[in-house]
């Protein structure tokens, strides 16, 4: 074996260089986390608030089904016009298209967040 006593700090430098890299490879596997992190609690925030407004428009739903029955009755008695009967109608309608649109929102929220961190 021979070996250089003195290589001009080739050496020295190599392993400094290799620590350098070392390093800089493990702050950019934290920065890399952190920003993993960051976006799963934003994805679960999301999910929670669009979970939390499916149970209020599913609510508002409701309100909207009970409106029509109890002007689907008034209608049949006579007591309301065709346009309150209408009114009532499109409002379950509007209620129900909020809802689907929430749920969309919610799913793709769930589909974004479990296909891009799920092993």
């Amino acid at each position: 074996f021979t070996y250089p006593v003195w290589d001009g700090g080739a050496s020295a430098a190599a392993v400094r260089a290799s620590r350098y890299q070392a390093d800089r490879a493990r702050l950019e596997l934290e920065k890399a986390k952190q920003a993993a992190r960051a976006e799963i609690r934003r994805l679960l925030d999301q999910c929670e608030v669009a979970r939390k407004r499916l149970e209020i428009l599913s609510r508002q739903i409701d309100l909207a089904a009970d409106r029509l029955r109890i002007a689907t009755e008034r209608f049949a008695d006579g007591r309301v016009a065709r346009g309150g009967l209408l009114e009532a109608k499109i409002a379950l309608l509007d209620a129900r298209g909020r809802y689907l649109s929430e749920l969309k929102n919610y799913e793709v929220n769930r589909i974004e967040l479990f296909g891009r961190f799920e092993e």
